[in-house]
């Protein structure tokens, strides 16, 4: 009964901590909607806390682990130079995308396209349904 009980309250712990990021999302989303000045700090929290979770999901060892085989130990050189390796593709992936996204930003604001949820909510009514926005709205989907 007590190991049923410590399980349930770990459940909603992990559910908890799993709702964070979602949470600092929605607040970065808000301020950035309001054009909040406190928007930078709120990204940084964010991102700290999307990180501590990529580390937690990295780091943290399967609790089942695999029944049929046991682990077999490495030297530290090799885990190190595993963890290099892929910390450094990784790295590269990303700023490829980096890089591909802002070259699609740039094309974009260079086409002069609307971009959806980019307008102003005081302004949509007026630019809404006219037939630039329309065609824009279409070449999107």
């Amino acid at each position: 009964r007590r190991g049923r009980a410590l399980g349930v309250i770990l459940f909603i712990l992990q559910v908890l901590c799993g709702c964070i990021p979602v949470v600092t999302f929605l607040l970065v989303r808000y301020l950035d909607a309001v054009d909040s000045p406190e928007l930078s700090a709120a990204l940084w929290i964010h991102a700290f806390v999307c990180c501590l979770g990529a580390l937690v999901i990295l780091l943290q060892p399967c609790e089942n682990g695999d029944k049929l085989r046991h682990a077999t130990g490495s030297s530290w050189t090799a885990k190190l130079l595993r963890w290099l390796f892929w910390v450094t593709v990784l790295a590269v992936k990303w700023l490829v995308g980096l890089g591909s996204i802002a070259a699609t930003q740039q094309a974009i604001t260079d086409l002069r396209t609307s971009q959806p949820g980019r307008e102003a909510l005081n302004e949509l009514p007026q630019v809404a349904f006219g037939p630039n926005w329309d065609k824009d709205m279409v070449e999107w989907l």
